[in-house]
């Protein structure tokens, strides 16, 4: 009887905890700024440095670089590093770069021992920098010609620091418009991006796609040293620079920024296997307990559904409601068909299976594969928590 009641009682807290989070993210998208709708105008213009780290990406590169260079912004530079690229891209850099006189490109030719490829070349265009405001993004997102002024003049009239932005999926067949919208759903709820603009909790949200900083806060952390071996540097960056009281903020830029993001289910797991460690501090303990709370949230409430207790059945009607209702949203708002939805369990059964799978490869391995570069989990360990132990002197 004691052990019945224990279970009903967490099954009771596990599904009024799922309510929870499921309420703020139906507020965040109920209340987050549309970027792209937004009246802001400029009293002068802030001078603006891009940097776009590029290793092995002729297949994007040429459109993205051309709609960062026609920018309709008057003080802009963008500082490609050609981060030891095998493919075409130096040849097409080259081309572009006759074009284009607000492009600069630098080249890399050997990674120190102790640096990650992408963070790295970082490094090297922030060293190149002359902007008062630094961009980071990918080589293969596209940006819309006036994205730059609306984002610095949110950032002058919100006062902020840091700004990141989510991009617009280009979804380009039917796994990837069915799947990839429950993926944006569940990274946006293990980000907590509700929280980012509260100074006083420690959730930060970084994106890689468009993550716009000062120049001051970024010397203040000390650039990317701190950064060196972390696979996942946007969302790293964001948590130095919350740690340091920057004030950051999240907006929906819409379509004024565009990504195919991972072409495939084999691009998507290829890209997890380097993330999900470096994203929850290395620990076994947090990524268990992940789990844990994922299955809780997608899986227990059609277990529940069959309980005889009225108020589990209630929790996990209402848990199942609140997640079709936020899916039904990003789904429309990308454009893709809402009845998609109705088949996220089996979207979540993949994700976890993608998920688990990307722990088990890195304890079987040892460590990570990127960007033609072995990093054992020990060298990553002990880099993060040696930056953890300074940052706290």
């Amino acid at each position: 009887m004691i052990l019945l009641f224990f279970i009903q009682g967490i099954s009771v807290a596990t599904a009024l905890t799922n309510l929870y989070f499921l309420f703020k993210m139906w507020t965040l998208h109920r209340h987050t700024v549309q970027l792209a709708t937004s009246n802001h105008t400029l009293p002068s213009y802030p001078t603006i440095s891009i940097i776009v780290p590029i290793h092995n990406e002729e297949k994007h590169l040429e459109q993205a670089m051309t709609s960062l260079c026609q920018s309709a912004y008057p003080h802009f530079e963008i500082i490609a590093v050609n981060d030891r690229s095998t493919d075409n891209s130096a040849l097409i850099l080259a081309r572009l770069q006759r074009r284009f006189k607000c492009l600069r490109v630098l080249t890399i030719t050997q990674l120190p021992a102790h640096w990650l490829g992408k963070t790295h070349a970082l490094q090297k265009g922030l060293e190149h920098a002359i902007g008062d405001f630094i961009i980071f993004t990918d080589a293969d997102v596209i940006f819309a010609p006036q994205l730059l002024q609306q984002a610095i003049a949110y950032m002058l009239e919100h006062q902020l620091e840091h700004l990141t932005l989510p991009p617009y999926l280009l979804l380009q067949h039917f796994f990837m418009r069915w799947y990839m919208p429950f993926q944006l759903f569940v990274m946006l709820l293990a980000m907590r991006p509700w929280r980012v603009g509260n100074e006083n909790t420690p959730h930060a949200l970084g994106i890689g796609a468009f993550n716009c900083v000062t120049k001051r806060a970024l010397t203040e952390i000390g650039f990317m040293q701190h950064l060196a071996l972390n696979p996942v540097d946007d969302m790293g960056l964001a948590r130095l620079l919350k740690k340091q009281k920057i004030r950051q903020g999240f907006a929906n830029p819409q379509h004024l920024l565009q990504l195919e993001w991972y072409g495939s289910l084999q691009a998507l797991a290829r890209g997890l296997e380097k993330n999900i460690f470096a994203f929850f501090d290395y620990s076994i303990v947090k990524c268990g307990l992940v789990l844990l709370a994922y299955s809780s949230l997608f899986f227990l409430p059609f277990i529940l559904l069959g309980s005889s207790h009225t108020v589990l059945v209630g929790c996990s009607s209402m848990t199942i409601i609140l997640i079709l209702s936020m899916l039904i949203a990003i789904y429309q708002q990308l454009n893709v068909s809402p009845w998609y939805a109705l088949l996220y369990p089996l979207a979540a059964c993949i994700n976890l299976l993608i998920g688990a799978r990307a722990i088990l490869l890195g304890f079987w391995r040892g460590g990570i594969n990127w960007g033609g570069q072995f990093r054992s989990l020990t060298q990553l360990k002990n880099f993060y928590y040696l930056n953890k132990e300074k940052k706290k002197l």
